[in-house]
């Protein structure tokens, strides 16, 4: 029971017990004044009548003419005469009546008309002792009615101060609950100042200690984002230009090359600055030259949202568009150039002496950043001889497995015909050995017997349309079938950036929580890609809110640690996020540690994927990355 309940609960007893106690006595008080009344009414008439009688000189006729004239006029349950032997003189008794008070009250009140008595003379001799008892109907009656008027009337004041007690309580205890709510958002990682400080001393020192832990923990994750993006500046970003440096598009090109919106099809484009001397041009104009450049490949390609661009070397720039035909390129490439033209005459620079050069390859299968450059190196060659700005080479096309219309077969294939298996792999904590999450792999059955991996089906469904059914579908047959290693454990489950940016996938998913979750033997954590959270994060909490509904943890993969800053992890407070383990033994120990420190201070944990080997598995401890999927996890694993 929370605090307001029992201290309400508490006081709201003693309110009872003391309303009871005046109830009982002020009922027990009119109680005995009705006995006294009734007593002394027997009384007087006893000795009134006893008075009468003295005057009929013991003439029993009279005797009894006069007790029933008295009997009748007034309200006694008898009147007995009797004589010096005790001998039943005349007696007259009231004859059994229905009364209106109900029986439960008469035996709760239980009240005995007292019989008073007087001695009958006649001069000095006694005739008999005269009994009178009055009749208590008449009292009980009124007993019950005021009984009655109290109960209402306490009923009432009981009412009134429980009101008045749980109004007191609301208000008095307002700040606590602000606190209870501060406190658990402190259990889910939630940095909240309680702006509203209470009156009460006691409550006034919690609030402002919590204020203040809050605000340490906050400034921790401030800090750590600070640091993380000073990381990312000295060892991504080009000083001069502020683009990225050709060591983040070594560590980063595949994480945008395999994406799964994009298939492996992509235009690159390089662009080198010929005759840039600064004996010729000056050093001023040279860095002016730059960043011009700079200013213009990002001002003209901003429209592409998946784009990679970076400065290889002084002179060169690289530009990679992900999804994206060469020919689509062609007319930004060559209003490139007739900008940097112009720019390069501003600066009074020979556009003769000093120009630039672009080579376009379109590329349309899977391979290196170094057998890209390669490629092309080449393209840029070939536009240097044969004096062109701006040169287009479509590179030889590799014959593909499935076309669009064969994939667009496949993928309904499944999903009419439940073709769809669950691979399940561990996740676990290198330092105790132990599974932590069961990370879930869907793979595609065709009708030819042909098995598709995520990684392979994904990225083609993507183009077709179709990632949202997939996603629905899997997920209604794991809800439906789950295997039965995940009783009692966590599953993760992968969901595409494609399925997430639609608005019919939330109702989807919706509808069915609403009518699956309930008796789910496992608990349950969707992940969603990086980038998108970071691009997306509106979408996203409102996925996250949808989740959480249900008891449903949310997750990044693919992080790469790309964005300009890390605020949004603050807001989603994913439960981890998952990342290559090259990206990981990548960075520095500095960065490292701040990442850390950065999830920390919201909650989160770190996995690397793709961990091939117990080799791959020590370096990661050694960086201080415990949580590891991939093949290495098998030597590892000590309780299944």
């Amino acid at each position: 029971m929370t605090l307001f309940k029992q201290t309400a609960a508490v006081l709201m007893l003693l309110m009872v017990a003391i309303v009871v106690t005046v109830l009982v006595l002020n009922f027990a008080s009119a109680s005995s004044a009705a006995e006294d009344e009734l007593y002394q009414d027997a009384k007087n008439t006893a000795t009134s009548l006893s008075l009468s009688l003295a005057t009929t000189d013991g003439d029993t006729v009279m005797l009894k003419t006069m007790i029933e004239a008295n009997f009748d006029s007034g309200r006694y349950h008898q009147i007995r005469l009797l004589d010096v032997d005790n001998n039943t003189i005349c007696h007259q008794i009231m004859k059994p009546e229905r009364v209106s008070t109900p029986a439960w009250f008469l035996a709760l009140i239980n009240i005995e008309a007292p019989i008073a008595s007087a001695n009958v003379f006649t001069g000095w001799k006694q005739i008999g002792i005269l009994q009178v008892q009055s009749d208590s109907s008449r009292i009980e009656t009124r007993l019950y009615e005021i009984f009655k008027n109290l109960m209402l009337s306490f009923g009432f004041i009981l009412l009134f101060g429980f009101v008045a007690l749980y109004g007191l309580f609301l208000i008095v205890l307002r700040p606590l609950g602000r606190i209870r709510q501060q406190a658990e958002s402190i259990i889910k990682n939630e940095f909240i100042i309680q702006e509203k400080i209470p009156r009460t001393r006691e409550f006034k020192e919690v609030v402002l200690a919590i204020n203040q832990m809050v605000l340490r923990l906050k400034n921790v994750f401030v800090e750590a984002n600070r640091e993380m993006k000073r990381q990312k500046e000295l060892a991504y970003l080009d000083p001069m230009t502020q683009m990225k440096n050709r060591k983040f598009l070594t560590e980063h090109f595949m994480d945008y090359f395999v994406k799964e919106t994009n298939s492996y099809e992509g235009t690159v484009l390089l662009l080198e600055l010929n005759g840039v001397d600064v004996m010729q041009i000056g050093y001023k104009a040279m860095e002016t030259l730059f960043v011009k450049t700079a200013e213009i490949l990002t001002h003209e390609t901003a429209g592409f949202e998946n784009r990679m661009l970076a400065r290889l070397n002084e002179t060169e720039f690289f530009l990679f568009l992900p999804g994206i035909l060469g020919q689509d390129t062609l007319e930004m490439a060559h209003k490139i150039s007739a900008t940097i033209e112009q720019e390069i005459a501003a600066l009074n620079i020979d556009t003769k002496q000093t120009y630039s050069v672009m080579g376009l390859y379109e590329n349309s299968k899977k391979c290196t950043l170094s057998e890209l450059l390669m490629r092309v190196d080449t393209v840029l060659a070939v536009a240097k001889f044969q004096y062109k700005n701006v040169y287009f080479n479509q590179g030889t096309s590799s014959s593909k497995i499935l076309g669009k219309d064969a994939w667009r077969e496949v993928v309904n294939y499944a999903i009419d015909h439940n073709t769809f298996d669950f691979k399940l792999l561990d996740v676990i904590d290198s330092k105790t050995g132990r599974r932590r999450y069961y990370a879930l792999d869907v793979v595609l059955k065709a009708a030819d017997g042909s098995r598709y991996s995520y990684d392979h089906f994904i990225p083609p469904t993507a183009q077709i349309g179709l990632c949202s059914r997939i996603h629905h579908k899997t997920i209604q047959m794991l809800f439906e079938n789950p295997p039965h290693q995940l009783k009692g454990n966590t599953c993760s489950f992968k969901v595409s950036m494609n399925s997430l940016e639609r608005q019919k996938m939330y109702e989807e998913l919706s509808a069915f929580f609403e009518t699956h979750m309930a008796g789910l033997p496992f608990k349950m954590v969707i992940e969603i890609p990086d980038r998108v959270a970071a691009k997306n994060l509106n979408k996203i909490l409102q996925y996250k809110q949808l989740f959480e509904r249900y008891d449903i943890g949310i997750a990044l993969y693919d992080f790469i640690g790309e964005n300009e800053n890390f605020n949004y992890l603050e807001k989603l407070h994913p439960v981890y996020i998952k990342g290559d383990m090259n990206y990981f033994l990548s960075q520095s120990d500095q960065s490292l540690l701040t990442l850390r420190l950065l999830t920390e201070s919201i909650g989160s944990t770190v996995i690397a994927c793709n961990v091939p080997n117990e080799e791959a598995v020590q370096k990661l401890y050694e960086k201080g990355i415990f949580l590891i999927q991939g093949e290495g996890t098998e030597s590892n694993l000590i309780n299944a």
